[in-house]
């Protein structure tokens, strides 16, 4: 509810800085041209001055913050994080080793069963004929 408040303020103040309206057609009562004005203004010049605004204003901001965590804090913590990668992928390294050998353990012990279940099929295929 308070962003929608927020939102009007902020569109009455673009709209009374932006759009003149004579005060002789609020007197008469001629609203739809203020409304199609207001609508005008939503649509078109608005999301122009946002861009704007950002560009301006907000865009830069963020890029000096960025190039000061670059230069003060990430210079800091980046060997930490790379010992700590570096450790992590031995880790890792190692452990795919030994999942790879259980896994050629398994596929030997499956190869084994598969190769007696054969020998004992062949034998009782024998056996019937």
């Amino acid at each position: 509810m308070k962003k929608i408040i927020f939102l009007g303020i902020l569109i009455g103040l673009l709209f009374t800085q932006n759009v003149q309206v004579v005060n002789a057609k609020i007197i008469t009562g001629d609203v739809e041209v203020v409304l199609n004005r207001v609508v005008d203004f939503i649509l078109y010049e608005l999301p122009g001055l946002i861009k704007e605004i950002f560009e301006e204003k907000v865009l830069p901001i963020w890029k000096e913050m960025y190039k000061w965590f670059k230069e003060s804090i990430w210079e800091k913590i980046k060997p930490l994080t790379e010992e700590e990668i570096a450790r992590r992928k031995q880790i890792a390294e190692e452990e795919a080793q030994r999942e790879r050998e259980e896994l050629l353990e398994e596929i030997e012990e499956i190869s084994i069963k598969n190769d007696v279940w054969d020998k004992i099929k062949e034998f009782l295929v024998e056996l019937w004929n």
